[in-house]
């Protein structure tokens, strides 16, 4: 009899217990779309359950990367598959490191899950020596684990250079010797009863003194004695 009618005491009364919903094959939707995946499982006899997402240095974004319960296994037909869909590669925002220390640079750099390194070396007149210059990339947003070039300052560049001492020296090689050490030379020649035509008696700036590149030195040459101003002396008179 049915559930709440009546019958004679120690009649035989039978019952059917249910064996639950039929086990059917779980669908494999990793790798999938969430379309794709959607599909099958409807069409495997399943429901979609909850949907999250998760960064994935592996799975390209937008494609189903886990799924519960797993693939080729055996659940209940209607039952829910719960998917988690990958957002691709972690991303972070990478921090303005210019100015800063190369240690300091580098620490704010791991920080962020970013990886540093040095591209070279330049001289600054505005970014002390040790200091970061320039960096590529230097903003926006990149994966995780992405390599951040650096450009370290090596400080002022040193633009003066030591006057060479040309005293005495040919006028060919005083000029050469300036023009090696990246100064302008400027020539004049004065006559000169002690110092051989040719040789160099004085110079604008003394030997071994620090310039600027490019500064102005004037050497003086010598021309020789000067040329007799006296005519011929005249010879005695006859008479």
């Amino acid at each position: 009899p049915k559930g709440g009618e009546k019958a004679e005491k120690g009649s035989k009364i039978n019952i059917d217990v249910s064996q639950g919903s039929e086990e059917i094959d779980v669908p494999e939707v990793t790798g999938m779309t969430l379309d794709e995946a959607r599909k099958a499982i409807t069409v495997a006899g399943f429901s979609v359950g909850e949907t999250t997402k998760e960064y994935s240095d592996t799975v390209e974004e937008g494609k189903v990367m886990k799924q519960t319960p797993s693939g080729k296994t055996k659940a209940p037909q209607g039952s829910k598959i719960d998917l988690v869909v990958s957002q691709g590669t972690d991303q972070v925002e990478v921090p303005d490191v210019t100015g800063m220390s190369l240690d300091a640079a580098r620490a704010r750099l791991e920080k962020e899950g970013l990886k540093l390194s040095q591209a070279g070396s330049e001289y600054s007149s505005s970014v002390a020596e040790g200091c970061v210059i320039s960096q590529s990339p230097n903003s926006g947003k990149v994966p995780k684990d992405t390599t951040v070039s650096v450009v370290v300052s090596k400080g002022k560049e040193d633009t003066t250079v030591s006057v060479p001492n040309v005293v005495g020296s040919s006028q060919q090689y005083a000029e050469s010797a300036m023009q090696d050490a990246g100064l302008n030379v400027n020539v004049i020649s004065n006559y000169s009863e002690n110092t051989p035509a040719g040789q160099v008696m004085q110079q604008s700036i003394s030997g071994g003194q620090r310039v600027e590149k490019g500064t102005p030195v004037t050497i003086e040459v010598s021309k020789g004695p000067a040329p007799s101003s006296g005519g011929d002396t005249p010879g005695p008179s006859e008479g």
